[in-house]
């Protein structure tokens, strides 16, 4: 692990260095304003040199404002997203668990975890556009985040075709659920909503929840039942279907799940 951290400080040196170097080529392509933008400094007696980020340097302001105007070019000529998904990293993946020593835990390995996740999200990305599970997708973006603990995730933007948009209610059925499966039929959907996919506990369970902001959860769990999903086309959020069911944990606190991924995650065994 020190190894492949001192190599990427390495390499990120070796890159500051270099940008370092063709700083006035950098310089002479750059608008005068903006270049005044850059270099504005509000300390009386600054330390250091102050040096423009290219974008091509990643995670650079720069490149991170690219990234941005490149989003926003493909919503331009494809229209809004369809789908939003997010992917999260389970630590409990067997591939994670099997690889390291049982001392370990997964936050002290995150090149696996790295590793791990972006396969199994070049998987995710190959359900979507190649067997095209929502249809036929014009186009996608998605960014990772990783979060305080290194465990990270991505969230997805999808533009569906003309032809494979979701127009009702049911269309959004079809691809979303937001309640408990059926225990008979689908036992290990349900036991995988139940793992993974339940808000809380918090509200009058648990005051103490992290969610919980003024006696109220900030994530508006728990969400009212509803026996139809009501959505409307032309913009806004679906209210998702939320039936009053008999089951112990209660479709009320049941994050929004992409049901058709989930069943076919489950048939892949991962």
């Amino acid at each position: 692990m020190i190894q492949l951290v001192t190599t990427s400080q390495t390499q990120e040196n070796l890159d500051m260095q270099m940008i370092l170097y063709s700083e006035n080529d950098l310089l002479k392509s750059l608008d005068l304003n903006e270049v005044l933008r850059e270099l504005a400094s509000n300390e009386i007696n600054p330390v250091g040199r102050r040096t423009i980020l290219p974008s091509t340097f990643l995670g650079g302001p720069r490149y991170m404002k690219q990234c941005y105007h490149d989003a926003m070019s493909i919503v331009r000529k494809y229209g809004k997203p369809d789908l939003f998904i997010t992917f999260t990293c389970n630590p409990r993946w067997p591939e994670i668990v099997d690889n390291i020593p049982y001392w370990l835990n997964a936050t002290d390995r995150p090149d696996l975890v790295a590793r791990v996740f972006h396969t199994k999200l070049k998987e995710l990305m190959r359900d979507i556009t190649v067997n095209k599970v929502f249809g036929n997708v014009d186009t996608y973006v998605y960014t990772i985040e990783f979060q305080k603990r290194g465990l990270p995730h991505a969230h997805i933007l999808i533009i569906l075709d003309e032809d494979s948009k979701l127009l009702t209610a049911d269309d959004v059925d079809n691809v979303v659920c937001a309640y408990l499966p059926d225990p008979a039929s689908e036992r290990r959907l349900l036991d995988s909503v139940k793992s993974h996919m339940i808000h809380g506990s918090c509200g009058p369970l648990n005051h103490n929840s992290p969610c919980m902001l003024d006696n109220s959860c900030t994530k508006k769990y728990p969400k009212e039942y509803i026996e139809e999903t009501v959505y409307i086309s032309d913009g806004g959020y679906p209210t998702y279907r939320r039936p009053n069911n008999v089951l112990v944990v209660t479709s009320e606190a049941i994050l929004s799940a992409m049901s058709l991924l989930s069943r076919i995650t489950l048939l892949a065994g991962q």
